[in-house]
């Protein structure tokens, strides 16, 4: 599945309000997916300023062609 195809099942997704993945119908939280947040990057510095990153590995990132539950089926 290219980007847009991916882009455009995340818009239905929202949209719907669920998705199914092996017949089984999976419900979204009742969130407003649409809201936005901007922020500039004087406030993005003002938010990060104080957080205190481990020594330990935190996190390993991948990037894939793949769909997110392909992606989370590896792990």
């Amino acid at each position: 599945m290219n980007n847009i195809a991916v882009a455009n099942e995340t818009i239905k997704i929202t949209a719907d309000g669920y998705y199914e993945n092996d017949g089984k119908k999976i419900t979204l939280p009742e969130y407003d997916y649409s809201e936005v947040k901007v922020y500039s990057p004087e406030k993005g510095n003002e938010l990060i300023k104080n957080i205190v990153i481990p020594d330990a590995q935190m996190c390993r990132i991948t990037v894939t062609s793949e769909d997110s539950f392909t992606a989370a089926g590896r792990f």
